[in-house]
């Protein structure tokens, strides 16, 4: 027979189930949002212009065929820049084949190239060749994580070097990726952590859920003209005797 105390520990249990859900429901939605945008304000904005220029290509076709060379190499450079674009989307819907089969840090020295060499920012990569696999959950945290970062930096920092440090420590990840950009103000990073407007424009709270999923911790220090760094620490990264 169950004593009262018993009751209200299924009680309790099942609410925090149900709070759990809602928080998973709620960082999908987020995400697709966010998805939904990034695909109106890149493909779908260049797709839109794609067809105003073939509009306007048809014209000098019949009144200015000499102009025709210039606007076809502006139509291959933006339709470069969608697929680039594209890609990226594609990668944050579903995790590269490099991630899947190689782990997280063959994939984080192929993303900071191919970064680097689109963005020309100066992105250093400091981790140990010995870091080895973690767990399945941890590394797609890691990856959340780092792709949120750096989505901030390009959109707000104004930040010419990026610095993803990686290192373990017991059995813990720890996890720095530090700008040298604009920086925010104090008040400004604790404000993103509950205001919805600002969830929508630096991702601090999503990246917070993403680490609580896995019992890790998320910070953010910024101060105005000195960059902000971002800092997680998982515990039990890897399985036991990895």
């Amino acid at each position: 027979m169950f004593a009262y105390r018993d009751v209200v520990s299924l009680r309790d249990q099942a609410r925090t189930i149900r709070d759990a859900r809602a928080e998973a429901i709620t960082l999908q939605e987020r995400e697709r949002h966010r998805i939904a945008d990034k695909l109106r304000d890149g493909p779908a904005q260049l797709l839109a212009n794609l067809a105003m220029e073939l509009r306007s290509l048809l014209y000098l076709l019949d009144n200015d065929i000499h102009s025709v060379r210039g606007a076809l190499e502006s139509m291959l450079h933006e339709t470069e820049e969608g697929l680039a674009e594209l890609r990226e989307i594609i990668e944050d819907l579903y995790p590269p084949f490099l991630f899947r089969e190689l782990g997280l840090l063959a994939w984080l020295k192929d993303f900071s190239e191919r970064y680097s060499e689109r963005y020309g920012l100066d992105i250093v990569v400091d981790a140990p060749e010995t870091l080895g696999r973690m767990t399945s959950s941890v590394e797609s945290v890691l990856l959340r994580v780092i792709q949120e970062s750096m989505r901030n930096v390009l959109k707000h920092a104004n930040a010419t070097q990026v610095v993803i440090r990686l290192r373990r420590d017991g059995n813990r990840v720890v996890l720095e990726i530090q700008d040298n950009g604009q920086g925010l103000d104090p008040a400004e990073v604790s404000y993103t952590y509950t205001a919805v407007q600002a969830r929508e424009t630096f991702g601090f709270p999503m990246m917070k859920q993403w680490a609580e999923m896995v019992n890790g911790e998320l910070r953010v220090q910024s101060a105005p003209n000195k960059g902000t760094l971002v800092r997680l620490v998982i515990p039990n990264a890897w399985k036991e005797g990895g």
